[in-house]
């Protein structure tokens, strides 16, 4: 577990989420509740740099997939989407349909992106929550 949540990037982080959905996540699984529970634990026998390095970690992706940290971002993309809307209408006078779709698919991009960040939190908030309110069986010093 430890070493799919430390892969970098997009590819590990989706791992990762995939990991834990299909582990951890009764609704989400396709595990049995048995398994579930033999999942949860196998957690709480891992060892104490395992568990320091585990809620480091999940509180990291919780912060990179905060929504509230994207919003003042949203507003200048939507600002721009305005921008480029007006651009492109004045460069196609003839064609606002041809503006419509460009702005369109620009704004069909980043609903997606954005749906990608708030699905992943859920998942992240979730294990996040069931890894701090375990009683970890290992207590021994790092």
């Amino acid at each position: 577990m430890i070493e799919i949540s430390r892969i970098d990037g997009k590819i590990g982080v989706n791992n990762f989420i995939h990991f834990i959905n299909e582990n951890f996540v009764p609704h989400k699984s396709t595990e049995k509740i048995d398994e579930i529970n033999a999942n949860i634990e196998m957690v709480k026998n891992m060892a104490r740099n395992d568990i320091i390095l585990m809620k480091a970690r999940l509180k990291q992706l919780e912060e990179d997939h905060d929504p509230s940290k994207f919003f003042p971002a949203l507003i200048g993309i939507f600002g721009i989407i305005l921008m480029l809307y007006s651009t492109l209408n004045d460069y196609f006078k003839a064609s606002g349909f041809a503006t419509l779709i460009a702005v369109f698919i620009v704004v069909i991009f980043l609903v997606k992106l954005f749906n990608n960040i708030v699905s992943n939190r859920n998942t992240i908030i979730f294990f996040n929550t069931l890894f701090n309110s375990l009683d970890f069986k290992n207590n021994e010093k790092p």
